[in-house]
Order: structure tokens, then C-alpha cells, then sequence
């Protein structure tokens, strides 16, 4: 939150290697997309997705990620996958993600 995104990754890097975490991997994923470096921030996006499969965070944060980088084919195929999940729990940020994914593909369309 400070903006500090090359200190937080260096203790994110170093607790890494000692824990294996779903909410590590998506703050290492942030500091990387603050830093500009987004191969890395989606490579952390999607390690938090093989880790929580069920889970839709991941898969957002990776459609927006595409968004950035101008890459559509890549947010298609993520709107797609996120909008055809089936819901294991409902919540109010599950429905959250599918609204906002499903209004704004349907606005690009």
C-alpha cells in the first residue's frame, strides 16, 4: 500500500521459499504488476490458481492483468473460463467478479 513494491518483493521472495501460500503468490503476483513486470505477475497468478483451484480471485486478477497488457485473446479466453467456473461456494465476490466479467465482455462484444 505504501508504494514500497522492490522491498515487499524481496521479503515476499524470501518468505517464499519457506512457505508455500495461496495470498503469498497473489501479493508477490500485485508487486510484480506494480513493478511493470507482468510475465512474472502472471506467473504468480497462476501458480495461486493451481494452489486454489476453485477459487475465481486468481482468474480475475489474471482477466485484468490480460487487460493491461492489451492482450484480448488471453482475456477472452479468461472471461470464458471464469464465466463457465461452477460456483463450489457463493459469495458476494464471486458474483462480483462474474457481473463485472460479464458486463464488460458483453460491452466489448
Amino acid at each position: 500500500m505504501a508504494g514500497q513494491y522492490d522491498e515487499s518483493l524481496k521479503i515476499t521472495r524470501a518468505c517464499e521459499r519457506i512457505w508455500a501460500d495461496y495470498d503469498l503468490q497473489l501479493l508477490i503476483a500485485e508487486n510484480y504488476l506494480q513493478c511493470r513486470e507482468y510475465s512474472r505477475a502472471e506467473y504468480h497468478y497462476r501458480q495461486a490458481s493451481f494452489m486454489c483451484p476453485v477459487r475465481f480471485v486468481p482468474l480475475y486478477f489474471l482477466y485484468r492483468l490480460y487487460g493491461i497488457t492489451g492482450e484480448r485473446e488471453k482475456q477472452l479466453m479468461m472471461a470464458n473460463e471464469i464465466l463457465d467456473k461452477p460456483v463450489k461456494v457463493m459469495s458476494p465476490a464471486v458474483e462480483q467478479i462474474k457481473e463485472e466479467v460479464k458486463q464488460i465482455m458483453n460491452y466489448d462484444l
